[in-house]
């Protein structure tokens, strides 16, 4: 199986928002960048709650990993299945390694019910308070 071009942009794309997403919140300090970005995600329409609680429920894991193989069977591409599913086991495997290893080394960041003034928290089993970073 050859990989295209489009599969390794799409890789380092993915790579480069997981990094800066890191980086981002690897301290409990929220920067103003990200309090404006929250602020504006935030104060987006209630409805949008209701569309998106199905998916925020499956988490990334889930929903990636179904939309990888909805691709796959789109393009017709056996392979690419196989690989999506692979990633999927891949990334199980090395988050359990890292969370192992980094436990005590990661700084706590506070949900945003605690750490943003102001934050709309929708749903009732929205907690106000806990660790929200890493999650």
């Amino acid at each position: 199986m050859q990989i295209g071009a489009e599969v390794i942009v799409v890789g380092l794309v993915g790579a480069t928002i997981v990094t800066g997403s890191v980086l981002g919140a690897r301290g409990p300090r929220i920067s103003q960048r990200e309090q404006r970005a929250f602020r504006a995600i935030n104060g987006l329409p209630d409805w949008l709650y209701h569309l998106l609680w199905a998916p925020m429920q499956l988490g990334n894991l889930v929903v990636g990993t179904s939309v990888g193989l909805a691709v796959a069977w789109w393009l017709d591409d056996p392979g690419l299945a196989v690989a999506v599913v692979a990633a999927m086991a891949l990334k199980l495997v090395a988050e359990k390694w890292l969370r192992r290893r980094m436990h005590e080394h990661l700084r706590v960041r506070q949900r945003p019910g605690s750490s943003e003034p102001g934050a709309i928290l929708r749903g009732d089993d929205v907690p106000s308070s806990g660790v929200s970073f890493p999650s």
